[in-house]
């Protein structure tokens, strides 16, 4: 068996209401992982920021170009980059179907990375959250987990995945109005979906043969970067996995509003 290292990250390059991590801050944070593989998210200024890395030079990086836009003024804000000291055999970006005019989705990155004499496959994401709900967060998904079919060998999904719809209740209709969640969003198949996201989402991908490395109702998100502010409990980070051993998994601190996933793999 072949052992090896990933973190993925939500850096929080993205500025919004509680700020952005600094490069400076970002950097040496990231001078910190020993990881053989990161997967960041909201990686704006991607090229920028790693330049400034000497052990990242040596490395593998796959910033993505159409994955690009212009939002708060800052260029290519959504940058979801994976940094790897195998190989990288291919690199794509998975481009989602236009199911809600009303926002522009981001694009998804895939990468197969060899591992001795196995092919990993790694899917980056951020799906949707604002002016997006249930319908259009599970559409991604799946539209993720039925590309990943195609691939024979280990798979990793993993990234910022914003299952924000707690069961129905006030934290619900709190959480629908401060991301601006349509109520229309709130059905799959004509089903009014009135449990909690997050176990939509799990029963979804144990359907293809996948399975979350972390706990469910561990939340990883704070918009005050403490414990303490972990507003609703959210849990939007995910660590899916399929014909991977999960030696060991942690959350790392606060440094951007999100935690980072830390994990020991095994192939």
């Amino acid at each position: 068996m072949q052992n090896f290292s990933i973190v993925s990250w939500n850096v929080q390059r993205k500025l919004n209401l509680t700020g952005r991590t600094s490069i400076k801050k970002l950097r040496n944070h990231l001078e910190g992982f020993s990881a053989e593989i990161i997967v960041l998210q909201e990686m704006c200024d991607a090229k920028e920021v790693l330049e400034g890395i000497e052990k990242i030079n040596s490395c593998n990086v796959f910033i993505p170009t159409i994955n690009k836009t212009v939002d708060n003024g800052i260029k290519g804000y959504n940058y979801n980059v994976i940094i790897s000291k195998y190989p990288i055999l291919k690199a794509d970006e998975i481009i989602f179907p236009n199911w809600n005019e009303k926002i522009k989705l981001q694009n998804c990155t895939k990468v197969d990375i060899q591992l001795d004499n196995k092919v990993l496959r790694i899917y980056n994401c951020q799906l949707a959250i604002v002016k997006a709900g249930i319908e259009t967060r599970l559409g991604q998904l799946k539209h993720i987990l039925f590309d990943a079919q195609s691939h024979n060998g280990p798979i990793i999904i993993c990234g910022d995945m914003n299952a924000t719809i707690p069961k129905v209740g006030w934290n619900r209709i709190i959480i629908k109005l401060w991301h601006q969640e349509p109520q229309k969003e709130m059905f799959i198949d004509g089903k009014f979906i009135d449990y909690d996201e997050r176990e939509l989402f799990n029963q979804t991908i144990n359907q293809y043969g996948f399975k979350e490395s972390l706990d469910l109702y561990t939340p990883t998100w704070s918009p005050f970067k403490s414990k303490i502010w972990e507003l609703f409990k959210l849990k939007l980070d995910w660590f899916i996995v399929k014909d991977i051993k999960v030696v060991d998994i942690k959350l790392g601190e606060y440094i951007s509003d999100h935690k980072s996933i830390k994990a020991k793999l095994g192939i």
